[in-house]
């Protein structure tokens, strides 16, 4: 629940998942880096979920072999 924590993590994330063209969870990594920056508490529990579910997806994409098909 640190404010920084979750800015510094969602920042770093946001650079992993841009690097994979993965929008979504960037957008949504993006969203808690500024909602850590401003210290706002609202709708981060719904942020963090909805960004949990994308890196299911990017997990499951790599996972599966998926990714070399579109290489």
């Amino acid at each position: 629940n640190d404010p920084y924590q979750i800015e510094r993590k969602a920042h770093s994330l946001k650079g992993t998942v841009a690097s994979f063209g993965a929008m979504r969870a960037y957008d949504l990594a993006y969203e808690l880096e500024s909602m850590g920056r401003s210290s706002a508490t609202e709708r981060r529990t719904e942020v963090y979920e909805q960004l949990k579910v994308e890196m299911a997806h990017l997990k499951l994409f790599f996972g599966t072999g998926e990714w070399e098909k579109n290489a």
